[in-house]
């Protein structure tokens, strides 16, 4: 029996890494997978200013796109409107939140038309001046998402990601539509309700397979009258003679056998 548990432990510790890396290979191959962005791109507009200030609105432009197991958004000023800073990111954040983002059908460029949203994964500007011309996040899983990177760029030109690692070279984005200067990346961060989501989702199947083998060898063995352990014709008795184990794998004592025998009689000298 102790046995038994052993390998059950060890099988449950194997299975787990096993639906680790499945989780995070899937994740990856799905990111860097050459299938066609279902998603839309739409103008927002956004008080620049922080609170008590006169109000200034300048529009920015929200890439929302998605495919199977693969999400990406990015928010971007163009030349002629002011760069994102905290506040209009809050701001901006706030509204999606509060489900004020939407476009009219006239307005949507790319069909089928994707919500706006604002996932527990997309960044906020840090609470300094950096002033960003475009910053964004994506995030690979499936089912859930279960890793994910950030990127940005600043008005002066200088790009950085974190928690991102490169592939292959980067491609020129131009202006494309929805944009993605990440591509050839893989995300790194893990998200940890969808990375145990997916671990044990991959790992669930190997383990019972492994569990239901055993099990159901010892089923075998004790309806053609075998010991469930070894496999030794044990027949009526209770106790196999070869390997000293009863009908469900516990290791008893050999009546027979004195000098192997445990005396648990309270009466002992």
């Amino acid at each position: 029996m102790r046995r038994q548990r052993r390998f059950l432990v060890l099988a449950a510790i194997g299975c787990l890494a096993f639906g680790l890396a499945v989780s995070v290979g899937l994740a990856w191959v799905l990111c860097l997978w050459p299938t066609k962005d279902i998603g839309n791109t739409f103008q927002s507009s956004v008080n620049w200013r922080p609170d008590g200030e006169p109000s200034y609105h300048t529009v920015y432009s929200w890439s929302n796109s998605k495919s199977m197991g693969f999400r990406h958004i990015a928010v971007w000023s163009h030349q002629a409107y002011k760069p994102i800073n905290r506040h209009a990111a809050r701001r901006m954040r706030e509204e999606i939140l509060a489900g004020k983002a939407g476009l009219p059908p006239d307005q949507i460029f790319v069909r089928p038309y994707v919500e706006p949203a604002w996932p527990s994964w997309l960044p906020v500007l840090p609470e300094d001046d950096t002033e960003y011309s475009e910053w964004g996040a994506r995030a690979a899983g499936w089912p859930m998402p279960c890793l994910a990177s950030r990127s940005s760029a600043t008005t002066t030109g200088a790009r950085s990601a974190s928690w991102s690692m490169r592939i292959w070279p980067a491609t020129a984005t131009g202006s494309a539509v929805p944009r993605d200067p990440d591509k050839g990346a893989v995300p790194l961060r893990p998200l940890p309700l969808g990375l145990a989501a997916n671990t044990l989702l991959f790992a669930a199947p190997p383990f019972i397979v492994l569990a239901a083998i055993p099990a159901g060898r010892r089923a075998l063995r004790r309806r053609r009258g075998l010991c469930p352990v070894c496999g030794y014709a044990v027949g009526g008795l209770d106790r196999c003679p070869e390997c000293g184990t009863d009908g469900i794998g516990n290791l008893v004592n050999d009546p027979s056998n004195n000098t192997g025998a445990i005396n648990t009689s309270p009466n002992q000298a």
